[in-house]
């Protein structure tokens, strides 16, 4: 891949073709995900970035697809992309949660990193017990594995708390694929930038709580080109603010 080949029908925000020149480094452990990403902060301030792409609205519209709301209450937008399976840069954004919900406890078919770019967090590290079902396991396929996209229900087992960790902005922290986490966001908008890993595996597991509801899509709805204009224009100012 060479250094000014764009992927057609990717996001391309122009900065992961730099960071992984050749496919052989898209090999990365969480760990080294987190130097990578450590380094993407110091050389492309997410203000200049969010400014290249806001001005442009041929890379607007290259993210349509690859933003939209997330079942777990943040907005998703995929500003960089090597390719479905390969690395991404991606900005999650909670605009003003009003209260303290706790997202469902999962893990990811991918290494990654993450950084805190406005706001406060609470990221929790969890394992499964053999205790009584309180939570609903899913398997969710990835495409690299699919007949279907379906989750599949696996039955009922209980998940406990191994550690709590909080973040502040300019705080990062890296996870392994297998590492099962939640999230909760502060008060206020909450915004971080998430460097995601080469697909390691062929699926991801999320523990639902017996209490909440049956589980839905990932994706509530994508959005148009000009509600990805407005909101990181909105995005640009909020990060400018802090």
């Amino acid at each position: 891949m060479s250094s000014d080949e764009r992927l057609v029908g990717q996001p391309d925000a122009g900065i992961l073709q730099e960071e992984f020149p050749q496919l052989s480094e898209c090999e990365q452990t969480a760990d080294q995900l987190g130097y990578r990403l450590d380094r993407i902060v110091a050389r492309h301030p997410i203000e200049g970035v969010l400014d290249k792409i806001v001005s442009n609205r041929e890379r607007i519209r290259a993210l349509m697809g690859f933003a939209y709301g997330h079942k777990n209450g943040f907005d998703k937008f995929i500003i960089d992309s090597l390719g479905d399976f390969m690395p991404r840069l991606r900005l999650h954004v909670w605009w003003n949660p009003n209260d303290s919900r706790e997202s469902t406890v999962h893990n990811h078919p991918w290494d990654f990193a993450s950084v805190i770019m406005a706001g406060r967090l609470v990221m929790r590290r969890y394992k499964q017990t053999e205790e009584a079902g309180l939570y609903r396991r899913f398997r969710f396929p990835t495409k690299a594995n699919q007949a279907s996209r379906d989750a599949v229900f696996e039955g009922c087992s209980g998940v406990s708390c191994t550690e709590e960790l909080r973040f502040e902005r300019g705080d990062s922290y890296s996870l392994s694929h297998s590492e099962l986490h939640s999230v909760i966001a502060s008060k206020g908008a909450l915004v971080t930038l998430v460097l995601q890993g080469k697909h390691v595996a062929d699926y991801s597991i999320v523990y639902a709580r017996t209490s909440d509801p049956e589980q839905s899509p990932a994706v509530s709805r994508y959005f148009s080109e000009d509600e990805i204009q407005v909101k990181l224009n909105t995005l640009k100012c909020a990060i400018r603010r802090e």
